[in-house]
């Protein structure tokens, strides 16, 4: 039975996706595993020029296409997470198996 007490639980702060035409700093990106299932993928949190917060899941596959989310973001980043904070892209498309990720200098 469940007491009349303050529930301690945080809520996870939803953000929209990104969108296309535009130009953003990622924030943070971090390998995440699913509780229930297991699933990987890597979360990344992007600052849009109108500074709002954005972020998308890309979720980890043996194989993948380049107009995939992660293939999209694998081909302008490379494969090395760690070092995705702070580079800066252009979305140039972002419809499903249509995605197209443009690194900036």
């Amino acid at each position: 039975m469940l007491s009349e007490e303050e529930i301690k639980v945080e809520l996870a702060q939803t953000l929209p996706e990104p969108i296309a035409k535009q130009n953003y700093t990622i924030t943070k990106a971090e390998i995440v595993q699913t509780t229930v299932r297991g699933y990987k993928g890597v979360r990344v949190q992007l600052k849009g020029e109108d500074g709002k917060d954005y972020a998308t899941m890309l979720w980890l596959r043996e194989r993948v296409g380049e107009t995939s989310k992660l293939g999209a973001f694998l081909s302008a980043l490379g494969s090395k997470v760690s070092q995705w904070k702070g580079k800066k892209i252009r979305i140039e498309e972002w419809a499903e198996r249509r995605r197209v990720v443009k690194a900036l200098p």
